[in-house]
């Protein structure tokens, strides 16, 4: 079982994949799910993890599962 930090280290790691991988700026995935770009950042240095609103719609946007954030590479 994975500690807290573990699983949002995980999910840190995969927003930073998905996020390059579709070439999409911190700013614009921030625009895209109504949320600012410091969010975005937090969520990248693994502060913390979002609320699943915005998991859903990342998920949405890099057009992938929400589980998909949380497995390990």
């Amino acid at each position: 079982m994975f500690t807290r930090q573990e699983i949002i280290d995980i999910f840190a790691a995969n927003l930073i994949y998905y996020r390059k991988r579709s070439g999409i700026s911190q700013a614009d995935l921030a625009g895209r799910i109504e949320l600012d770009e410091r969010q975005i950042r937090a969520y990248e240095r693994a502060e913390y993890a979002p609320n699943a609103i915005y998991l859903f719609r990342m998920a949405q946007v890099f057009k992938i599962k929400v589980d998909d954030f949380f497995k390990k590479r």
